[in-house]
């Protein structure tokens, strides 16, 4: 009896598939992390175009917010991301010395300078949510994301 249990105590076989088994839930996780990173850059790279394609719309009206926001969504619905986009254009005038006045009835000594800053914004919900897992602790992931684009109109 005492050499079966020796002999026993001295055999490793079966070690490397229990520590694989320990080991494999965290790597599962560090590698959804990484892709979920990596999703969350691809949709701020997406908005960051959206807006660009927002903000060149604006220069045949830089008034017409709707055209602008409309090609917002163009761009996004482009991109085959699934979230649900906010675009907003908004308009401010300056004069060349810096002095911001109104677009409509502001006058300067110089030239009045006509911007547009066309935003958009959305939430990014990771794909994996650890939320519900014992070690969560209740922390919530999602993110706002915001891509945004300046032109000088005029």
């Amino acid at each position: 009896m005492k050499t079966t249990i020796r002999r026993r105590w001295g055999d490793d076989g079966g070690a490397a598939a229990v520590e694989f088994a320990l080991i494999l839930p965290m790597l599962v996780l560090m590698l959804a992390g990484i892709a979920d990173l990596g999703q969350m850059v691809y949709v701020r790279s997406v908005l960051e175009s959206a807006a660009r394609a927002g903000a060149q719309a604006s220069f045949a009206d830089p008034s017409a917010t709707a055209t602008i926001e409309a090609a917002v969504q163009t761009a996004i619905a482009a991109s085959g991301i699934a979230n649900v986009v906010t675009p907003s254009a908004a308009q401010a005038c300056e004069c060349s010395n810096g002095t911001a006045v109104d677009c409509t009835t502001g006058t300067c000594a110089g030239t009045v300078r006509h911007y547009v800053t066309v935003t958009a914004t959305t939430t990014y919900t990771p794909m994996v949510n650890i939320t519900n897992l014992p070690f969560g602790l209740g922390v919530d992931l999602t993110t706002p994301l915001t891509g945004s684009s300046v032109i000088r109109a005029q």
